[in-house]
């Protein structure tokens, strides 16, 4: 089972090259990790929130139980 979770939200101003070279980063963090799925939201707009959907069983070694806003 999977779950989608909040991993990371990024604030601007930042400069297109940070930007890449810091969600690139993410991403192969994310899917060294499991993530079958990474995405990224911009519903509180100007901010931006990485989201992935990560094993179930990683969530719980971790000890994350619930989501925080």
């Amino acid at each position: 089972m999977t779950t989608p979770r909040k991993i990371l939200t990024l604030h601007p101003p930042l400069g297109d090259s940070t930007l890449d070279r810091i969600l690139t980063s993410l991403e192969g963090a994310l899917l060294a990790q499991g993530a079958s799925r990474i995405w990224v939201e911009s519903e509180c707009y100007p901010d931006l929130t990485v989201m992935a959907t990560m094993p179930e069983l990683m969530l719980e070694d971790e000890g994350i139980t619930e989501q925080a806003c």
